[in-house]
């Protein structure tokens, strides 16, 4: 009887000195993560970066700005399509974060065991306008689905970051887009008040019309789904947004049977002439194209 609660007792006198062991420095470090502090992008490139490409098997999308614009571009294949800033602005900022580095291997054998290899890896590929650029590999995950490993270009290491990225991995094109049906990141923020004339069909509406400025404030709220890749046919529908200095916004609207409508778009502007390089059509529901005809069809023209 005495000796069988001697056995709990040692096992306890045991937990308590490996416990106080434990918080001797020399092991404490034996036992820790090793990590480094660092962020995926310098600080002081934050705001000269002019491209970012980020590729996932056989698809990839390049996102960029020309000359230091302050508007984004994004094209895959042959659409080139109005992004929305505030997305590069969020995934800039997550890259530039100040983040813990979890080294777990400097094998290059374990590269394809943790998809960092360049046939299993989504790759984030970013320039600055100094000809500088990093190329990041993102692999799995690990077993709590909390991190994710990573390898940086020319680099043997591996490495666990925290998952807070992963929404930026991916080239899909909704992810990137300006999701507005009325883009408003191609000449700047489009407000209801910006708008002077609206052409839908043949007929013009402007302030003369009932509900004009409300109604435009319905149009700008209005999104758009994927980006569309296909040949259209004859368009069902044709809206163009003018505003006040000049530049417009063409739509076209074409059948996508009973899965809804695509719209295709073009912008011009009369008064300075500026080209506009986009080319891109967008899938919309058809209980939104519906609510964007209703908007526009039924006033008298001018």
């Amino acid at each position: 009887m005495k000796k069988s609660n001697m056995i709990p007792a040692a096992a306890a006198a045991l937990l308590i000195v490996m416990y106080a062991v434990s918080f001797i420095p020399a092991v404490k470090r034996r036992n820790a993560e090793k990590s480094v502090l660092s962020a995926l992008m310098n600080k002081k490139y934050e705001g000269s970066v002019h491209e970012i490409q980020i590729a996932e098997g056989e698809n990839s999308i390049r996102l960029y700005n020309q000359n230091n614009s302050a508007i984004w571009e994004g094209s895959i294949r042959e659409s080139i399509f109005p992004v929305d800033n505030s997305v590069i602005s969020r995934f800039i900022q997550h890259l530039t974060n100040t983040r813990n580095l979890y080294k777990i291997s400097d094998r290059q054998t374990e590269w394809p065991l943790l998809g960092v290899d360049k046939d299993n890896a989504t790759t984030i590929l970013y320039k600055n306008d100094m000809n500088v650029s990093t190329k990041l590999y993102f692999g799995g995950q690990n077993f709590l689905k909390t991190r994710r490993y990573l390898r940086i270009d020319n680099k043997l290491s591996i490495y666990e970051i925290d998952s807070d990225i992963d929404a930026y991995l991916t080239p899909t094109s909704s992810v990137w887009m300006d999701p507005y049906i009325v883009p408003q990141n191609v000449n700047g923020k489009i407000t209801q008040s910006d708008i002077q004339r609206i052409k839908a069909g043949s007929k013009y509406f402007s302030s003369k019309y009932t509900d004009f400025g409300k109604k435009c404030a319905d149009l700008l709220e209005l999104r758009h789904g994927d980006l569309y890749e296909g040949v259209q046919d004859i368009p069902v529908y044709s809206i163009a947004i003018e505003d006040g200095d000049g530049f417009t916004t063409t739509i076209h609207a074409y059948g996508n049977g009973d899965e809804g409508k695509i719209l295709s778009y073009s912008f011009s502007n009369t008064i300075t002439g500026h080209p506009y390089d986009y080319k891109y059509s967008v899938l919309v529901s058809n209980w939104t194209f519906n609510k964007m005809t209703e908007l526009f069809s039924s006033a008298s023209a001018e």
